[in-house]
């Protein structure tokens, strides 16, 4: 019963996720739904299905964030 009870969260949730991802990357919902099984996706197939616009590392996310806010990131690292 407890069991039953985890599922039908973990299934709403698991909507809520398809419907926010459809919505954000302006993707119709079938495609999401196909796509939003659990398993794991590189970044380049995520990008070619739209999931993600481009890939780059610690630098290029850094270059973003300078041309987009006009400021120089400041890297903190928590260990």
């Amino acid at each position: 019963e407890e069991r039953e009870l985890f599922l039908r969260d973990i299934r709403k949730m698991h909507q809520f996720f398809i419907e926010a991802v459809a919505e954000n990357r302006k993707l119709d919902i079938k495609t999401v739904e196909k796509l939003a099984d659990g398993s794991t996706m590189l970044g380049k197939d995520a990008q070619g299905v739209g999931l993600i616009d481009e890939t780059g590392d610690l630098e290029d996310v850094k270059r973003y964030l300078k041309d987009t806010l006009g400021v120089e990131p400041e890297l903190c690292i928590y260990q």
